[in-house]
């Protein structure tokens, strides 16, 4: 399940086009659906806050069903925001806690390292990091917990080019390993 945040998007219709079906509430989701994206429905000109108050209506409910229901992967795309502007950072700490005795797996995004509650780090199996131009702070923040020396990540993410990635491998503290997308 994909949880769209961001009003419009690009990603989220190739997701449609991958076979996604998109629901605006978990209510609409039927039993044993699979490629379900759960992304409410705003009109334009919405009210910013009003635009919170919906999206966590909806993201609030679906995601202790989900928790419940078991056996999901779940997409939260634009953590940062679920956690913080949603005020939903009770609810993913859950998910990242005791997702795994839950047979959830998780796939977050989000644009700073930094940003993220340090409770997603802590139940991290893979990271994968591209470019950041905050190399200090998300050095640091990815250093603390995934096993790798924070010279040597840093020395990585700097020399990363386009479609290339770092990965961290926070379960066996294995260093750094720099690869490139196949497209």
């Amino acid at each position: 399940m994909v949880f769209g945040t961001k009003l419009y998007d690009d990603t989220y219709s190739r997701f449609l086009r991958a076979g996604y079906v998109r629901y605006g509430t978990h209510a609409e989701v039927p039993a044993y659906a699979n490629k379900v994206m759960l992304w409410p429905r705003i009109k334009r000109g919405t009210d910013l806050r009003q635009i919170y108050a919906i999206q966590r209506a909806v993201f609030r409910p679906a995601l202790n069903e989900v928790f419940h229901q078991r056996g999901w992967t779940v997409v939260l795309d634009e953590l940062h925001y679920i956690c913080n502007s949603l005020r939903l950072d009770a609810e993913a700490a859950m998910f990242h806690h005791q997702g795994r005795s839950s047979r959830l797996t998780m796939v977050d995004g989000f644009q700073r390292p930094s940003h993220v509650p340090l409770v997603v780090y802590g139940s991290a199996s893979h990271v994968f990091v591209w470019k950041t131009k905050q190399l200090d702070t998300d050095g640091r923040r990815l250093a603390d917990f995934g096993g790798a020396e924070r010279r040597e990540l840093t020395e990585n993410l700097m020399a990363l080019e386009k479609f290339e990635f770092v990965y961290v491998d926070p379960v066996n503290l294995a260093p750094p390993v720099r690869s490139k997308m196949s497209l």
